[in-house]
Formats: structure tokens, sequence, C-alpha cells
């Protein structure tokens, strides 16, 4: 009969529970206007709604969500200097949506990001602590 052994924890295993959280919590505030019932609605979107999002807006050139498999990426690698470099580049591609203002049009109207909240803010940091965990280790050696 086997033993079933819990993994040691490490300090990079509170990334991966930060990225896991800010799937769930309210990531982005959004308007859409529809044009044909000329109306305008504000709605909250989840993290796992957004990162949903996130994939075909990379058609329209949004490419923040390529920071999700680079962090991925990071997580997984066992090289302390990779995992700070995909760190560093997801954290890099998350912050690109500050630098785009994020409208998609489709048949009904437009979609406009107008805001981002503590889900997308906890998204970023668990990028920086993933890169800080690489840097202390990569430095220490």
């Amino acid at each position: 009969m086997s033993q079933w052994r819990l993994p040691r924890l490490q300090w990079r295993h509170l990334a991966l529970a930060m990225y896991l959280l800010s799937l769930i919590l309210p990531a982005v505030h959004s308007e859409e206007h529809n044009w044909l019932r000329e109306e305008y609605s504000h709605t909250i979107n989840s993290g796992f709604i957004a990162s949903i999002l996130g994939l075909p807006a990379m058609l329209f050139g949004y490419f923040a969500w390529l920071a999700n498999p680079l962090f991925l990426a990071a997580y997984r690698t066992r090289s302390d200097r990779r995992r700070l470099i995909y760190a560093v580049l997801a954290l890099l591609a998350g912050l690109s949506l500050q630098w785009q203002r994020v409208s998609l049009y489709d048949e009904d109207g437009q979609f406009t990001v107008t805001g981002y909240t503590y889900g997308y803010y906890l998204w970023l940091l668990s990028f920086v602590w993933l890169g800080v965990c690489g840097a202390r280790r990569a430095g220490a050696k």
C-alpha cells in the first residue's frame, strides 16, 4: 500500500493561491452600450469571466491574456531565472491593459472597460510575488 504524501509548501504556492483567488473576485468594471435599444448598462465581471473574454480579445490586439500561460510557465519551471523572466513577462502583459483602452464592438453595440478592481490587482500581485520568489532564489545561488 502506497502512502500519500503532501507536497512541501513553498513560497511560490502562495502566488498560485493569489492567482486562483483573483479568478473568483470582481476584477473588471465595464459599460455596455446597446445601439439597437439605446441602453447603457454597467457590470462588474469576475476574473474568470475576464479571462474567458480575454482570449477572443487577442484577435483585436489586446494581449494581456497571454499573462495567464506565462504565469503557469513561471509557476511550473524549476529554473529560478526562468521563473523570474516568465513572471516579469506576465506582469508586463498584465499591465498592458493600463496602456490601452479596451473597447470591443459587436452587432449589438460597444463593450468598454471603465476600470479595474481588487481581483485584477491581486492577479498582478501574483505575478509580482512569483517574480520575487524567483529573484530571491536566483540571487541566493
